[in-house]
């Protein structure tokens, strides 16, 4: 008796390319991620943020702000407008 191994999947139930293939999945967007050196106002010290924000957010509240390099941070986001990992699930 001899034994045939097929590379082709029986199972036809499933259309399109195989799972886990990342034809369909949308590739993340690397950001950074910094806490910033800012003046305080009301003490009028160099102090650094609480919490980390992007170039861009930084800019915006904080006309002054430097980054802080040692803080960096990478998160790979999905595109504007696509939804994250966490929010696609269908409704109940």
């Amino acid at each position: 008796m001899r034994w045939v191994l097929s590379l082709e999947s029986s199972d036809s139930r499933r259309p399109g390319p195989p799972v886990g293939s990342g034809e369909n999945a949308p590739m993340p967007i690397p950001t950074e991620f910094f806490r910033w050196w800012i003046t305080d106002e009301r003490t009028g010290k160099r102090r650094s943020t609480t919490y980390r924000m992007r170039r861009d957010e930084a800019a915006e509240r904080f006309p002054d702000a430097e980054p802080d390099l040692d803080s960096r941070e990478i998160r790979d986001l999905p595109a504007p407008g696509e939804d994250s990992p966490a929010n696609s699930r269908p409704p109940p």
